[in-house]
C-alpha cells in the first residue's frame, strides 16, 4: 500500500523535473519506498507476534476459574490462621495455670497417698508406678 502511493509520488515528481534532477528524484522516491517496505515488514512481524502471543495467553474461563480458587485458598487460610490464633490462646492459658499449680504449696492431708510429698497437679494423689490401690 505504501509502496504504491510512494510510486505514484515518485512518478509524479519524475514528470515535473529535466535530467539529473528526475534521476535523483526517482532514486529518493525508490529508498524511500523501500523504508516503508522495511517498516511494513516489520509491523507485519510485530503484528504476527503478538497474535502468537495473544493465542498463548489464558482464556477469560481460566482467568475467572484460577481467581475462585485463590479466593478459596484465601478463605481456608483466614480460617487456619483464626484457629492457630485461638489455640495460641488456649496453650497460653494452659502454661499460666500450670505455673500457678507448681508455684502453689502442697496442702496438708491431700498428698497422704504420695510418699515423696508432691501432689499431682491436678488435683488427686500421685501414685508411684503402680497400679493397685
Amino acid at each position: 500500500m505504501w509502496a504504491v502511493a510512494a510510486t505514484a509520488v515518485g512518478l509524479i515528481a519524475l514528470l515535473d523535473t529535466p535530467g539529473d534532477a528526475a534521476q535523483r528524484t526517482v532514486a529518493q522516491a525508490a529508498e524511500r519506498v523501500a523504508t516503508l517496505e522495511r517498516g511494513q515488514a516489520r509491523l507485519q512481524q510485530r503484528v504476527r507476534a503478538l497474535r502468537r502471543r495473544l493465542g498463548e495467553a489464558p482464556s477469560r474461563r481460566d482467568t475467572e476459574a484460577l481467581e475462585q480458587r485463590l479466593a478459596a485458598a484465601e478463605e481456608e487460610n483466614a480460617g487456619a490462621a483464626s484457629d492457630a490464633k485461638a489455640a495460641a490462646g488456649r496453650a497460653g492459658e494452659l502454661e499460666r495455670r500450670i505455673e500457678t499449680l507448681e508455684q502453689t504449696p502442697a496442702q496438708g492431708g491431700s498428698d497422704a497417698g504420695d510418699p515423696s510429698g508432691e501432689a499431682d497437679p491436678l488435683g488427686g494423689p500421685r501414685h508411684s508406678g503402680s497400679n493397685g490401690p
